[in-house]
């Protein structure tokens, strides 16, 4: 049985989770988190990039909306992995850390810029192509 390709991407980011937090358990620091939440929107973003399969192949505007749907995707994907592991991961202390607090709010405002850029662009692109094909209707 074959495995759709994102599911093999999200089963290595959720082994890659769990080893790093086995690690942090083991050494006792928490230093292997740091490399969690990138290596999982690197992972994503070129697993997404690369991914052929769109219903875009051989048009002129495939590589700009898998760009797109890569870096919406890498930090949704970044966001998530933070959101949880601070949320459920971080039960040592009674409040976060200043850095910690102004890490989540700031990386909470760039998703949210990402993603109604992403909705955005992905409106504007379908509009324009609607109105290129009202243009060439006889």
């Amino acid at each position: 049985m074959k495995l759709h390709r994102n599911y093999i991407v999200a089963s290595i980011i959720l082994i890659m989770i769990v080893g790093s937090l086995a690690l942090v358990r083991y050494l006792g620091n928490p230093a292997p988190l740091a490399f969690c939440t990138p290596a999982a929107g690197v992972i994503t973003f070129f697993a997404l990039l690369t991914d052929r399969r769109s219903g875009l192949a051989g048009a002129a505007g495939d590589y700009n909306e898998r760009l797109r749907q890569a870096i919406a995707a890498a930090v949704i994907v970044q966001y998530l992995v933070l959101v949880g592991l601070v949320a459920f991961f971080i039960n040592s202390v009674e409040k976060l850390p200043p850095i910690t607090e102004t890490m989540l709010s700031s990386f909470t405002t760039v998703t949210s810029v990402v993603v109604a850029f992403y909705f955005g662009a992905s409106a504007f692109v379908d509009s324009k192509a609607k109105a290129k094909a009202d243009a060439d209707k006889p």
